[in-house]
């Protein structure tokens, strides 16, 4: 299997900016949604993880999968309805 290979692309979900979208017709928070949204990109390849995040300024974050320790996935009740949460990654170097 090529290592260069994109195994997923994920961004954020909508519904993480819903009260940006509630006040868009302001259209200030419309547009803060719309760039911390595409800002962020977390790339999972076959043998490492990649985010990127830009909003102001571009940092790149990979580390290997097998350095890994643990993943924890936080949903809230209507999270579990529409099928998103919050992930979070542990690796060996993580403070």
């Amino acid at each position: 299997m090529d290592t260069l290979e994109i195994l997923r692309e994920v961004r954020p979900s909508w519904w993480n900016f819903g009260r940006h979208l509630l006040f868009s017709w302001l259209l200030a928070p419309l547009f803060v949604a719309l760039c911390r949204r595409n800002g962020y990109l977390m790339r999972i390849y076959a043998d490492r993880v990649s985010i990127v995040q830009e909003f102001q300024a571009k940092e790149t974050t990979e580390f290997f999968i097998k350095d890994i320790r643990a993943i924890d996935l936080r949903q809230g009740f209507w999270g579990r309805m529409a099928g998103i949460g919050d992930v979070t990654i542990a690796t060996a170097v993580t403070p």
